[in-house]
């Protein structure tokens, strides 16, 4: 990146309902149960192979637990790496719920945003600005 630029980051919290992705699922109860994903792995995936799901996605949802990201840890990140962090925005409804659900989007309340990892059960979408 060229000394000024800035970079646009955009992510689900990972402790919201769906930041498992669990909605890939092809059992209609599983893709319907918000956050099964916070469950602890062995038991995710009992449940998992308990609604039938297919070794693929049984592993694609498991590789995507590993790897979820709350916003406290994407802040230390930005802090270690020593980006500044311009702007930000909590979702409580997802910009992109729009087009995919017809749902109108809808800011994280002010004082809810401030509540450091509450705030994560209640954000479906992230956006910042960095440099």
């Amino acid at each position: 990146m060229k000394d000024g630029g800035i970079i646009f980051w955009g992510f689900p919290a990972w402790q919201m309902p769906f930041g498992g992705h669990q909605q890939i699922c092809r059992n209609r109860i599983l893709s319907h149960l918000p956050y099964i994903h916070l469950l602890p792995a062995p038991l995710y995936k009992l449940l998992l192979r308990m609604g039938k799901e297919d070794d693929s996605c049984v592993r694609e949802l498991l590789s995507i637990k590993s790897c979820g990201v709350s916003i406290e840890q994407f802040e230390r990140m930005m802090r270690q790496t020593g980006s500044e962090v311009i702007d930000k925005i909590y979702w409580f409804i997802n910009p992109h719920y729009k087009r995919k659900f017809g749902f109108t989007p809808k800011k994280l309340y002010g004082w809810v945003g401030k509540l450091k990892y509450l705030r994560n059960y209640f954000c479906t979408s992230c956006f910042y600005l960095s440099r």
